[in-house]
């Protein structure tokens, strides 16, 4: 689980639902994701579960190395999305956010604003996308399907 150190686990039983998921699946390529109570709305995992099995398929590696504190959630969610594979399920694990008015804004939230002055990750991000489509690509060979975007991997393309 990409977990940050500010969310809080809300639901009873989560872990049970994140292991029938997994349960569920095969091969156990699957992210699985609970609401923030952020800004997400159950669309998009900003702290997603895998199984073990995902870095036997990508090599070793759970979050892409390419990011110090943002976008390794975002790149995971269009890779799963990218093979329909993200799952969405009913727990909550709320982010205690100061964007979200949850906490105050430490010394840890301002190293990462400044850091992202310096280092502009979004940039980054968008510089990355053939490797990102090349990920999806090896994933859904690996896989044995068929490119199926969602709608929210239809930026991908």
């Amino acid at each position: 689980m990409q977990a940050n150190d500010d969310i809080i686990f809300r639901t009873p039983g989560w872990d049970l639902m994140v292991e029938g998921a997994f349960a569920q699946c095969p091969d156990k390529v699957l992210m699985v994701y609970g609401d923030d109570k952020g800004m997400h709305f159950g669309n998009f995992g900003p702290h997603p579960l895998v199984h073990r099995r995902w870095l036997e398929v990508t090599g070793g590696w759970f979050i892409p190395p390419y990011f110090w504190s943002e976008f390794g959630d975002t790149w995971i969610n269009e890779v799963f999305k990218g093979v329909d594979r993200a799952r969405f399920l009913p727990f909550v694990v709320e982010h205690m956010h100061y964007e979200f008015k949850k906490s105050e804004f430490d010394q840890t939230y301002r190293d990462r604003v400044e850091n992202h002055k310096r280092t502009n990750p979004g940039h980054h991000y968008e510089f990355m996308k053939p490797e990102r489509l090349a990920q999806i690509e090896r994933l859904r060979a690996r896989l044995g399907t068929e490119w199926r975007p969602s709608a929210a991997s239809s930026d991908l393309r």
